[in-house]
């Protein structure tokens, strides 16, 4: 297991990366969105979203190839054809041994 944390199938070192997305994201089905990418990228962690006027927001915290999670970060920058993110927030951690799979915070 832990040598599953230094290195992912050859992608690199496993990182963990708390994000936090801002902007008008609750329109086009972002969340869900941003869910059925991190799934596809095989990350793991856990997101939970904040809707709430102007301090609406997304806030995550997934673990995976370095890579992967930056991938994951610039679609989220695209965002769907009805979504507009205005910020990424991210803070760089070490792997968190404790993480098994992705799931959403309510």
């Amino acid at each position: 297991m832990l040598n599953a944390l230094k290195l992912y199938f050859g992608l690199g070192p496993v990182v963990n990366a708390r994000i936090i997305a801002r902007g008008n994201i609750f329109e086009g089905g972002y969340a869900q969105y941003v869910q059925r990418t991190a799934q596809k990228y095989g990350l793991l962690g856990w997101m939970k979203s904040n809707p709430g006027g102007l301090n609406e927001h997304i806030e995550m915290e997934i673990q995976g190839p370095q890579i992967r999670i930056e991938k994951v970060m610039d679609l989220m920058r695209k965002g769907t054809p009805l979504s507009k993110v205005h910020k990424i927030e991210v803070e760089w951690r070490g792997p968190n041994p404790r993480m098994t799979a992705f799931r959403v915070r309510t």
